[in-house]
């Protein structure tokens, strides 16, 4: 067993603490006490001192604020691998009543504690940035309807002395003149609030960073990715290999569940680049070499994916970056995280495995035993050749 199991194992709850699977979609969060597991329709029903959550979905943050502001105590998991790491180490089938068990075996020292500052924030920025997207939304779609409109008109000639009730589309057509107006002033609109989310986005430094890194001054679209991860992920313990996932970019270790929306605005950012990149607009850097590159030697599909598989990379990077070095620019004390191997090929929890070329090299159990047949063959080989005196 590993040190860090052990770590693990070492830790049984007391006091009045609850620990929380919770849940999304209407579903109920399941609640264990240290005694009895239960269920409740909102974290507002539980009575206790401190409450502990696996996951801090944005349609349980107003709960979450609200016991706060209860003087209740409320922590978040850190790395939701552990709770897989505890199931399998105590041969536990997966269930939301064992994930609630699962969770009350891991240390205090693997969660952070939520405050009502931060929840009030992210209630803010999760607010701001469903707004833009509903307005840009219809904006959309009344301008699908308008264009849409003009070739049922062009159709009603061919055939309106056929049609009995002709003057009632030709006063439908009519909505069109003032639809047009409704979406200019929309198009207006967005525009105005783009400039918010922007703000709002350059008082963190993750953003800056990144349109350091890629060559932009600006991108509504990265603004509003920074915005979300902001409120459905703690920016100070991303890696590379969570972000690919949350993003949908490695859809065999998550069973195709992502964050659409972030892969949407990450999908446009890409084809800006590509666009730019194509052009020869995009200011090189160092980091967006192969940015340039993939723009240049690829179709533009392959390259529009590949882009927005870097720029994650990037974005994650740059996270690590900004928050290793303590307070961020907020003032909000970040401090060091703490640091979990994950493996290199499925980003589950793993077993470090030293340094190799200055990066930290993680390999977990089920990886290993499916490359364990293949390093066998690669040392015969190595052997056969080093024996032959090559």
């Amino acid at each position: 067993m590993s040190n860090h199991a052990c770590t693990l194992d070492a830790y049984s709850p007391a006091g009045r603490a609850v620990y929380v699977d919770t849940a999304r979609g209407g579903k109920l969060h399941t609640v264990f006490d240290g005694e009895k597991v239960f269920t409740v329709r909102s974290l507002i029903e539980i009575h206790a001192e401190d409450v502990y959550i696996d996951v801090l979905h944005p349609e349980i943050y107003r709960e979450v604020l609200e016991i706060l502001k209860r003087g209740v105590r409320v922590y978040l998991l850190r790395e939701i691998g552990l709770i897989k790491k505890i199931r399998e180490e105590k041969r536990m089938e997966k269930s939301d009543e064992n994930d609630a068990i699962a969770l009350s075996q891991i240390p205090p020292r693997y969660f952070r504690p939520l405050s009502v500052k931060e929840m009030e924030r992210k209630i803010r920025l999760n607010s701001l940035v469903n707004y833009y997207a509903n307005l840009v939304r219809l904006k959309k779609t009344l301008s699908q309807w308008l264009a849409n409109s003009r070739v049922w008109m062009n159709s009603l000639k061919d055939v309106g002395e056929y049609i009995p009730w002709t003057g009632v589309l030709e006063k439908v057509n009519l909505l069109r003149e003032p639809l047009s107006n409704s979406i200019k002033i929309l198009e207006e609109y967005i525009k105005e609030l783009a400039k918010i989310v922007v703000e709002e986005a350059e008082k963190t430094e993750v953003y800056g960073e990144v349109l350091r890194r890629i060559g932009l001054s600006s991108s509504i679209s990265l603004a509003l990715q920074i915005l979300r991860l902001q409120t459905i992920k703690d920016p100070r313990s991303v890696s590379v290999a969570s972000l690919t996932g949350l993003y949908g970019y490695r859809p065999a270790s998550i069973n195709g569940r992502y964050d659409h929306r972030l892969r949407e605005l990450n999908e446009n950012l890409a084809l800006q680049l590509y666009s730019l990149a194509r052009s020869g607009s995009l200011k090189e850097t160092s980091s967006n070499k192969k940015i340039i590159e993939m723009a240049l030697g690829m179709d533009r599909c392959n390259a529009v994916y590949r882009i927005g598989r870097e720029l994650v990379k990037i974005i994650a990077e740059a996270c690590q970056e900004v928050y290793s070095g303590g307070a961020g620019r907020n003032g909000d004390s970040v401090g060091k995280s703490i640091k979990i191997p994950r493996c290199i090929v499925c980003g589950d929890i793993g077993v470090d495995l030293g340094k190799v070329e200055k990066k930290d090299v993680a390999l977990c159990l089920d990886c290993a035993r499916k490359l364990l047949p293949r390093m066998r063959k690669l040392l015969k080989a190595a052997s056969r050749v080093q024996g032959g005196g090559m």
